[in-house]
């Protein structure tokens, strides 16, 4: 006689998936896994007030979903992958670092573009080193992470949703029984539970203190969840998923047609280099004479469009040496001779730049977006040496991985420098020669700046000069008891430390409200 069996579980045995059947079964529960934690993880850290620690953590999930697939696909972790892996973990970490608005909008873009270029390996084709990536392995995380954050889990929702319990009709069975199984316990317990808490006083109160979840919270925590668990599955979906590369013809430009746009930009940059020594003989007097503006002033209404055009050239020169028909600017000698003057007439006029910007800081000072231009400009000069010494030397697949590795120490200085610490020193050290020194604009710097603008206050004269807007900002920015421990940053902790030493001064400078 053998036992019936149980009418409320039925395990049928599905046929053994095949092994790319299986590898994308793991590969999107995996990705829907970590899509699930980065929603828990945002709802239980985001509702904290600041970035800090909560950033550093979401974006070490993303680390780890990438490590994960990674180690998936090729069973560990590519020497050539931990590069990229440690630039990311570092500039990840470095939002806990430094209180920077745009630094911390840097270090973010920095780390999400670095692990966009440590997922290639978690894909079929994946790059023999940093060394030899494409341009375009480089520029695609770049330009690609608002699509890859937003719109990549509709994508995995389109082709991978249905793949994670594809061929597992048994755990279906499963969790349907266990969830009918589940209900009615719940149903008779919470019946149970009410009656009883109609007959007991006490018992009452300590249930209602367990249940009481109103409907509008739980709405916002799932709310919460959704908008922080679909960035990381789409994401995971984009960035580690095979491509196709297509291998149709491409769009190529003729002979003449990239050395004309080569001859307009030289004939451009050669009149604006005359016009600059020009003005290099000429002085004060030339420019008033011709634009009517100080030479202060006119070197601040330019500087930052050169410094972006500088950017747009290396832009154009990449997209000359993608679209020349020899399939590179190096394979013909006029071409390439053209290109390496224009990289001289280029880093001529960023030379240009740079005399503008110490015009610039020698009538107004340091400030934030200069010296982020200033860094920046720095990568320009980089990137163009990197194109004269790679691709117009026919080595076109160094020119991304030496730019990136250059960009990546950029802002590894930077991040060390410290850049609020440097701009309230500069300052310090001009308003130590005259000049003027707006302690209300230091105050909302960065908390980064702080230490160093409370030791200016020991030697400053804080009856001008916007010293009691700054005590007031101050003392209203960095209690001590508002920021919450999920968003600690230890620039906000060395500031709201900084302010505390310096309570009894500062209250004694800051405004007194008007009755």
């Amino acid at each position: 006689m053998t036992a019936a069996a149980s009418p409320d579980l039925v395990l049928e045995i599905d046929p053994p998936p095949t092994p790319d059947l299986a590898f994308r079964q793991s590969r999107a529960a995996r990705i829907l896994v970590f899509g699930l934690a980065g929603g828990l993880l945002g709802d239980a850290l985001f509702r904290a007030h600041g970035l800090g620690l909560n950033v550093t953590l979401y974006l070490l999930l993303l680390v780890g979903g990438v490590v994960q697939l990674t180690r998936l696909r090729r069973g560990s972790l590519p020497l050539a992958q931990l590069e990229p892996l440690l630039a990311a973990t570092c500039f990840a970490l470095a939002v806990s670092i430094r209180d920077d608005g745009l630094l911390t909008l840097e270090n973010i873009v920095a780390t999400l573009v670095s692990l966009g270029v440590a997922a290639l390996w978690s894909t079929s084709a994946a790059p023999a080193s940093i060394g030899r990536l494409a341009v375009g392995d480089v520029v695609r995380p770049a330009l690609g992470l608002i699509p890859r954050v937003f719109g990549g889990g509709v994508g995995f929702l389109r082709t991978d949703a249905s793949l994670v319990m594809a061929g597992r009709r048994r755990y279906l069975v499963l969790a349907s029984s266990l969830g009918r199984a589940l209900t009615l316990m719940l149903v008779v317990a919470a019946s149970f539970a009410v009656l009883l808490a109609m007959g007991d006083a006490v018992f009452g109160k300590m249930l209602a203190s367990f249940t009481d979840l109103e409907p509008k919270t739980i709405v916002q925590r799932a709310v919460f969840v959704f908008l922080f668990g679909w960035p990381v599955l789409g994401w995971l979906h984009v960035s580690t998923r095979d491509v196709r590369r297509s291998t149709g013809r491409r769009i190529s430009l003729g002979s003449l047609d990239t050395t004309s746009v080569l001859a307009g930009m030289l004939l451009v940059f050669g009149l604006f280099l005359a016009v600059q020594v020009r003005i290099l003989f000429g002085g004060q007097a030339y420019v008033q004479s011709v634009a009517g503006v100080s030479l202060a002033e006119y070197a601040r209404s330019g500087f930052f469009v050169l410094v972006g055009v500088s950017a747009i050239v290396v832009g154009v020169l990449l997209a000359l040496d993608w679209l020349s028909p020899e399939e590179s600017l190096a394979a013909t000698p006029r071409r390439r001779a053209m290109a390496q003057v224009l990289i001289g007439m280029v880093t001529l006029v960023l030379v240009s730049a740079v005399v503008r910007m110490r015009l610039y800081i020698d009538s107004f000072g340091f400030s934030s977006d200069r010296v982020h231009a200033l860094v920046g400009m720095a990568w320009i000069a980089m990137a163009l040496a990197a194109f004269a010494w790679t691709i117009l030397r026919g080595q076109r697949d160094r020119f991304a991985g030496l730019t990136l590795r250059g960009a990546w120490l950029l802002l590894l200085g930077l991040n060390l420098a410290n850049p609020g610490e440097l701009i309230v020193r500069g300052n310090a050290a001009r308003a130590a020669g005259g000049a003027a020194f707006d302690a209300s604009y230091h105050a909302w710097l960065s908390a980064d700046a702080v230490p160093a603008l409370v030791r200016v206050l020991g030697d400053a004269d804080t009856s001008e000069n916007g010293w009691c807007q700054a005590a007031t900002s101050l003392l209203g920015q960095y209690p001590t008891s508002v920021r919450d421990r999920r968003a600690w940053n230890l620039g906000h902790a060395r500031a709201e430390r900084a302010v505390e030493r310096a309570a009894p001064a500062l209250k004694a400078l800051q405004c007194v409200a008007s009755p």
